[in-house]
């Protein structure tokens, strides 16, 4: 296909569409690789400079995905590619978030064992590093993809007791609280990105060196006592965190909601 350059419509824009066109029509399937750069540049007739741009803002939109070395890749665009947000503002527990979003979660618990604390778990924990601690390991389940993978350390007043069965529940959150009996809230929250290590990129179904999400978080009662700790990390292509902000201060300041929801029931 040859462009109209007559038109006054940029080239760019022009081959945006058409690409668009046939990924959403289905002509260019999701998982699929995109050709390459220099060949759309042939078959459109058109300098790999617009090509670029076109994969650019077809990138934004959340079509494909461009990595250095490994191609363009089309993304899914139904309901079982689109991301899972999860918005602090919502006070909702983690398994009704995933449901909201139309899938049903599940977790698959890959350990539960004695483990020594790495440094910032027992930073948050308030215990000392190397101190053994109770950790569930599990992998977590939005319809049939892999959406998650974590690590959580019990403090020993709440997790020396905890069974197999109580830590395949999907939201531990909601069984710490009955079975310490306190008001639990997340006081502590950290969020970074990250590329998938081999076990993890194994784990999620993505490969190694991919971009995920990690998020490391403190449980503490009202009473300030740490009850547990966790580092869990996410796809990042099928999950985000979305904060909303607010500039009510007559100095300007940037006040965000609450953001301990984000994790308060993982």
């Amino acid at each position: 296909m040859v462009l109209e350059r007559q038109q006054p419509v940029p080239l760019y824009y022009q081959l945006e569409l058409h690409l668009r066109e046939a990924i959403e029509s289905g002509r260019f399937r999701p998982g699929e690789h995109m050709p390459p750069e220099n060949e759309l540049s042939r078959l459109y007739g058109v300098s790999r400079v617009t090509v670029r741009e076109a994969l650019r803002r077809l990138e934004e939109d959340g079509l494909l995905s461009r990595t250095p070395g490994k191609g363009t890749i089309i993304l899914p665009q139904s309901i079982e590619g689109r991301k899972i947000e999860r918005n602090p503002a919502r006070q909702l527990a983690f398994e009704e978030e995933i449901l909201r979003h139309g899938f049903t979660p599940r977790v698959e618990v890959l350990s539960l064992e004695r483990s020594p604390l790495p440094e910032r778990m027992a930073a948050l924990l308030q215990l000392r590093p190397g101190q053994e601690v109770v950790r569930a390991r599990r992998l977590g389940w939005a319809g049939e993809t892999p959406l998650w993978v974590e690590s959580r350390y019990f403090h020993p007043r709440f997790g020396e007791s905890i069974t197999l069965e109580e830590v395949a529940r999907v939201s531990l959150t909601v069984f710490m609280k009955a079975m310490a009996g306190l008001q639990i809230v997340t006081t502590r929250l950290r969020i970074t990105a990250g590329a998938a290590s081999v076990d993890q990129a194994k784990r999620l179904d993505i490969r190694p060196g991919d971009p995920v999400l990690i998020n490391e978080f403190a449980l503490y009662s009202t009473e300030g006592q740490p009850v547990e700790a966790a580092r869990a990390t996410f796809r990042a292509d099928r999950y985000a965190f979305t904060f909303e902000a607010s500039s009510s201060s007559p100095t300007g300041e940037i006040a965000l909601r609450s953001s301990g929801a984000v994790s308060q029931s993982l």
